[in-house]
């Protein structure tokens, strides 16, 4: 492997066939700083990998979920013995007051907390049944209380300005209160992540000391959101690249990362060498395809 851009063919030479390629790297963000994440891909015996560029996207685990109620779910709810636990107080089920309109000076923090809670049941529950488990979606494991007061929750900004327009003491209309919330996912600006990329077989390294994302790749609100190689990297087939990524958030979910780039095929000792090529077309019928990966 060579840090150095394909060399031009030389004179007589049979042109060497590229096509465009990206190798991609997908890491678990599990929001603990300092974690350590290690991913490897192997290039293709096919032809060499010309990486030009790298870019990333991030999927949080804790995405946008619309959650509301009817008109008696948010009552505020009557004395009584005292819970034996928080999530017992959210979970339980407030005195019905089907008569009293809604307004936001009438909503109370413990009524959206219960009513975030059962929507997360109730996808937990969907999930569930398609036998998708809390490792699928660790977001809807353990107390779904304090999921929500991890991330957060806000007006619907879809039904937000009719809500408001009303002022905090005005009559929300009952069609608007099944969809009055949601549950935000994490900010862009909170995904930090040092990544470092090296040659697994030699060691080489392709930086001093790991790279910071926003000084490396770019926003994370997506201005820039891939680097152009200064001067692009060589793969030669069969080359492990290896990836290290090491968290800095406190946010969960998916890190998604691609080498963008292209593979020159038809090179010596390769399936796409001239005299592969030439070997195959021997025992193959004109005409006939070959599939290849």
């Amino acid at each position: 492997m060579a840090a150095i851009p394909v060399p031009p063919p030389q004179a007589g030479a049979a042109p060497r066939r590229t096509i465009p390629f990206d190798y991609s790297f997908t890491f678990e963000l599990r929001g603990e700083p300092e974690r350590i994440a290690v991913a490897k891909v192997e290039v293709s015996v096919e032809g060499a990998f010309i990486a030009t560029s790298i870019g990333y996207g991030f999927r949080p685990r804790t995405g946008r979920i619309v959650f509301g109620g009817e008109r008696k779910d948010f009552s505020i709810p009557g004395g009584g013995a005292a819970p034996r636990a928080p999530s017992e107080a959210f979970a339980a089920s407030a005195p019905p007051d089907e008569t009293a309109a809604v307004s936001l000076d009438r909503i109370s923090l413990q009524s959206v907390l219960r009513l975030a809670a059962r929507r997360l049941g109730e996808l937990q529950e969907r999930r569930r049944q398609r036998g998708e488990g809390a490792r699928d979606f660790p977001e809807l494991a353990g107390d779904a209380v304090a999921a929500v007061f991890e991330t957060g929750f806000r007006l619907n900004p879809e039904i937000a300005r009719q809500v408001l327009l009303g002022g905090p003491s005005n009559a929300i209309d009952d069609s608007l209160l099944p969809r009055l919330f949601e549950i935000v996912g994490p900010p862009p600006e909170e995904i930090q992540f040092l990544y470092a990329i090296s040659d697994a077989g030699s060691g080489r390294e392709f930086q001093s000391e790991p790279i910071l994302n926003t000084a490396g790749l770019g926003d994370p609100h997506g201005v820039r959101p891939f680097r152009q190689f200064a001067v692009p990297i060589v793969f030669e087939p069969r080359t492990t690249i290896r990836m290290q990524v090491t968290e800095l958030q406190t946010t969960k979910g998916v890190l998604h990362v691609s080498l963008h780039g292209y593979k020159v095929l038809g090179g010596e000792g390769t399936p796409t060498g001239a005299r592969a090529e030439s070997a195959a077309s021997e025992v193959i019928p004109a005409g006939a395809r070959r599939a290849r990966r």
